[in-house]
């Protein structure tokens, strides 16, 4: 079976893709990385200027880097609730030119004394064919059964 993170999926590649670090902050890891590496040989009582400024550089260096962590997190939030609301915005509206387009056409018709009454008046609506579904009721509903069922899924 086909797995939904394996290494070789699409979703996987455009995951890591979108979770990957720049240039400029891994640059600023490695960097701050050798420095703490230099503090480690120095002594604060022997060489207590050369301590010091190497620790505000690695200061200045975490500061950028939660700079960037800053930016990043809002590009990814961006695509995070981007992507979800447009495919959603997209449905809407693909949906509304369907049911707009075709909405003197039934869906299915049934026999006229099945007519689902007290319903069969709105559910034909605007068809007016007895026994009839129309596309925006069945969209209605369609989109209504997807919530539900998703609202199940996630329980």
């Amino acid at each position: 079976m086909y797995q939904l993170y394996s290494s070789k999926s699409v979703l996987f590649q455009v995951v890591s893709c979108i979770n990957t670090e720049s240039k400029e902050e891994l640059q600023l890891k490695a960097t701050i990385a050798s420095h703490r590496r230099e503090l480690r040989g120095i002594s604060m009582r022997d060489d207590y200027p050369s301590y010091v400024r190497i620790e505000r550089k690695i200061v200045v260096a975490e500061k950028r880097l939660n700079e960037l962590a800053i930016l990043n997190s809002t590009s990814k939030m961006a695509i995070k609730f981007g992507i979800p609301y447009g495919t959603q915005a997209l449905l809407s509206i693909v949906l509304l030119g369907i049911s707009i387009y075709y909405r003197y056409t039934p869906v299915i018709i049934f026999e006229e004394k099945f007519d689902f009454m007290p319903f069969g008046g709105i559910m034909r609506v605007p068809t007016g064919i007895p026994g009839a579904i129309s596309v925006p009721f069945w969209i209605f509903v369609s989109s209504f059964m997807g919530r539900t069922l998703a609202g199940y899924l996630k329980s």
